[in-house]
């Protein structure tokens, strides 16, 4: 059922009519009948949209019998309508209030009051965002839906753009969040933290906030339980800190706590420090306290052992990862070494064949020019007198000179080849020797 349907049903009259006779029987006749008349009109004027009228029959009702609780819930519910959350939320309140079980009905009408409440107060919220009371009366609807995490946010939310609010909106702040903090750590059954580990940090958080040091401790134990392998979560970290703040100055059991959010700190060093601290100061803790420092010091202890064998593995890899960089180097300075080698042997070759081609190509020459030296003034023919000679002494020393430097050219270009080889053949001797 909602507040909002503009036609009501005849079974939701006829049921509100057997609730006015059922009331009306605890009360005299005369005041009976006078409450559940107005209540009646109330009813009528809230289906005819005259609210303003509704609400002063249902008041003037509640007044005359205030054992009609349903009557807030319907005001409440015109409220809405009017758009007046806060009113609306304190009527809501009030009826949770009463000592009594809510039957389905009134649970249902609750129900959809709250949702449709949590409509109106995000569109007011977007159309006036200087109303910061806003953020606590929806943080306040999405507590009594139970949206946990919602109605957490929405109070740190109105921290952070208030957090120097006016008298009255600081006191139904602190109202709201200690009402918050109690449900959190009440009405959020074992089985749901189990299926939603995150939930557990906001019951450690509501823990801190009552006070509560060893549940919120132990809250954020179930947490790192079922997240084991989770990243730090920075409101863990936060709350952790805060609730160090808390018990530095603390003595007796809260040094023992005190070591356990040093541990999940990561600061090992500290936590080990304080349960020895604790060990001696309390040589004999209660039965409660005993169980923990048993269970902190082998947590502590386990990490400690986790944590060396993993810097053993750390260096193994280390230790493995340089030996493979040493025998890649290695292999890639031998690979230079034979590249250079090769490179090398094929210019001596080139140097070696080149000097011998320059030789004999200079040999030849030197031949051809002692003949044309030879012939240089001679007859060409037999015949008498001589008339024609070789004129070739020029032609004979120029081949000469071209074939001396082409023998010269080529013994370079041998000595050079022999010279290059030997240093290659000294580096591969020393090698041998280095690795014998």
């Amino acid at each position: 059922m909602r507040f909002h349907r503009r036609n009501s049903s005849l079974s939701r009259l006829l049921g509100l009519l057997m609730l006015c006779g059922v009331q009306a029987s605890v009360l005299s006749p005369a005041r009976a009948q006078s409450a559940r008349q107005l209540y009646l009109q109330g009813i009528q004027l809230d289906e005819q949209k005259r609210y303003t009228d509704a609400i002063q029959r249902f008041e003037e009702a509640r007044r005359k019998a205030p054992d009609l609780h349903r009557i807030l819930l319907l005001l409440g519910g015109v409220h809405i309508k009017l758009r007046n959350s806060e009113q609306a939320i304190d009527l809501f309140d009030l009826f949770q209030q009463e000592e009594r079980t809510p039957d389905g009905e009134e649970q249902g009408l609750l129900q959809s009051g709250y949702i449709e409440l949590q409509a109106i107060l995000k569109e007011q919220q977007q159309q006036n965002p200087e109303r910061t009371e806003l953020y606590l009366f929806a943080a306040r609807t999405a507590y009594r839906l139970k949206q946990w995490r919602r109605a957490w946010d929405l109070f740190v939310r109105h921290e952070q753009i208030r957090p120097n609010p006016e008298e009255a909106e600081a006191k139904r702040r602190v109202q709201y969040l200690r009402e918050f903090h109690e449900a959190v750590v009440s009405q959020i059954p074992s089985t749901t933290q189990r299926e939603n580990p995150e939930l557990l940090l906001l019951i450690a958080e509501s823990h801190f906030a009552l006070q509560h040091e060893e549940a919120a401790i132990d809250a954020i134990d179930l947490f790192r339980e079922l997240r084991p392998e989770a990243t730090p979560d920075p409101r863990m970290t936060n709350l952790l800190e805060r609730l160090a703040a808390r018990l530095v100055s603390e003595s007796g059991g809260a040094v023992l706590l005190m070591g356990r959010t040093q541990f999940w700190l990561a600061h090992l060093e500290q936590a080990a420090a304080l349960y020895a601290r604790y060990r001696q100061e309390s040589p004999m803790p209660p039965t409660a306290y005993a169980e923990r420092q048993v269970k902190y010091e082998a947590d502590l202890q386990a990490t400690l052992d986790r944590q060396r064998r993993e810097a053993e593995l750390r260096q193994a890899q280390e230790a493995s990862l340089r030996a493979a960089e040493a025998v890649r180097r290695a292999q890639q300075e031998a690979d230079e070494r034979r590249k250079l080698t090769e490179q090398r042997a094929r210019v001596n070759r080139w140097l070696l064949g080149s000097g011998a081609a320059a030789i004999a190509v200079g040999g030849g020459l030197l031949s051809v020019g002692a003949v044309a030296v030879t012939y240089d003034g001679k007859c060409i023919d037999d015949s008498q007198p001589c008339d024609r000679v070789y004129d070739s002494l020029n032609v004979g020393i120029g081949t000469l000179a071209a074939g001396g430097a082409l023998i010269l050219g080529g013994c370079t270009l041998i000595g050079l080849g022999i010279a290059r080889a030997r240093p290659a053949t000294a580096s591969r001797s020393g090698a041998k020797d280095s690795r014998r």
